[in-house]
Order: C-alpha cells, then sequence, then structure tokens
C-alpha cells in the first residue's frame, strides 16, 4: 500500500532488479527506492527467466499492489509509479540490460499521458524525461573471482 501512495509523488526513484534460478525454478525481485526510503515490491516466482517475463511481473505487481491501495482504480496510479522510475541498477546480465530497455521504451510510452504539460515540452526537454540511467552492479564478478 505504501508503493501506491509513496512513490508517485518522487520523480526520480531507482529500481533495483535482480533475477536467480533454484533447484530449476526462476524468481524475480524487485525494489524500488526514493530519496526517502526503499520499498521492496516483490519476490515472484516466474514462468521463465527472460527480459519480457521480468517486465510482465513488474507489471503485474505493480498493478496489483496499486489496485489494493485504491480499491481498483489502478492503471492510472501503476503508470505513475513505473513512470516515476529515473534510474536501474542491476548486475551485467543480458536479461537485465534487455529489461531496461523495454523499461525504458513504456516509460517514453506512458510519459505523456503522466505529465502534465507534456505536448508544451521542447522535443530535447521530452527526451531528457524520457531518458534513463542504467546503473551494474560487479559485485557477482568479484564473488566469482574469490571463489576462483
Amino acid at each position: 500500500l505504501q508503493l501506491a501512495e509513496m512513490i508517485p509523488e518522487h520523480t526520480a526513484n531507482t529500481l533495483h532488479s535482480d533475477g536467480t534460478t533454484k533447484f530449476g525454478r526462476k524468481y524475480g525481485g524487485f525494489q524500488i527506492t526514493t530519496v526517502d526510503s526503499s520499498y521492496t515490491l516483490c519476490l515472484t516466482e516466474m514462468k521463465a527467466g527472460g527480459a519480457q517475463d521480468f517486465k510482465a511481473v513488474l507489471e503485474q505487481d505493480v498493478d496489483l499492489a496499486c489496485c489494493r491501495a485504491t480499491k481498483g482504480v489502478c492503471g492510472i496510479k501503476a503508470k505513475q509509479i513505473l513512470g516515476s522510475i529515473k534510474h536501474t541498477m542491476s548486475d551485467r546480465h543480458i536479461v537485465e540490460k534487455k529489461f531496461n530497455q523495454l523499461l525504458e521504451d513504456y516509460r517514453a510510452e506512458v510519459l505523456p499521458e503522466i505529465i502534465e504539460g507534456w505536448d508544451s515540452l521542447t522535443e530535447d526537454q521530452k527526451a531528457k524525461l524520457s531518458k534513463m540511467n542504467n546503473f551494474y552492479c560487479g559485485l557477482h564478478f568479484l564473488v566469482a573471482l574469490a571463489d576462483a
């Protein structure tokens, strides 16, 4: 419920994502960090571990959280939450890189619906608002070196 109330108030949120496979089952997890706090969104079992699967799980879980918080008025609230994500932090796996591109494309699609006065912005302003910053953690690489 905090997710639906708190996240849209901020405009430069960071989405942390990761996936893993345990005993042949795939899981994906997401956390959103604002300037004030961090909110765990989900740790969800997925059918597969591709970028489209990650995007579907993220959309599904954000939509579910919004519907619970707003008693059914979830569409625009979910778009506001996903549109508020300006940065990503993940490992260097190719799935995460593709997921980041899918998220950036989704944001570009919904920003005109959630930013008041979008049509009056210059193309440069729109491009700056649409651009995401993707950060990649190198810890997995370091852990692998330590195990070697």
